[in-house]
């Protein structure tokens, strides 16, 4: 069996920076997320409490790379803040995307377990955590 060192050094130089990168910028991720919860003096325990999912969930959220932005904002209000997202436009400028906007999409939106078949289901579970 290969090792990953290996198996990068095959890879060309472009993909091989390219992943480096990415794994770079997951551990940073999930540094902050951490940081963002124990700074706040919380377990993941009760950030999943607040947030009505598993710890498990909340462990992976932390791990991941990527989350809706529905997910992220539960997680940051259950640590006590507030997301803001902001978007920068060429020859535009800073724009906010209004949370309060977003959330009442996502409501009308967002399907729920009872309305979709049991694959549906689990997917919806997996998109949350």
């Amino acid at each position: 069996m290969k090792t990953r060192a290996e198996m990068l050094a095959r890879l060309p130089a472009v993909r091989r920076e390219a992943i480096e990168k990415e794994a770079r910028e997951l551990i940073l991720k999930e540094k902050v997320l951490r940081r963002l919860r124990t700074d706040q003096g919380l377990s993941q325990k009760a950030v999943a409490e607040t947030m009505g999912i598993g710890q498990d969930c909340v462990s992976r959220l932390e791990r991941r790379g990527d989350c809706l932005v529905s997910t992220m904002r539960d997680y940051v209000e259950a640590v006590g803040g507030h997301l803001r997202l902001v978007a920068d436009f060429p020859g535009v400028g800073l724009v906010e995307i209004v949370a309060e906007d977003m959330r009442s999409l996502v409501q009308q939106e967002r399907p729920t377990a009872s309305n979709c078949n049991s694959a549906e289901a689990d997917h919806l579970q997996l998109a949350h955590c």
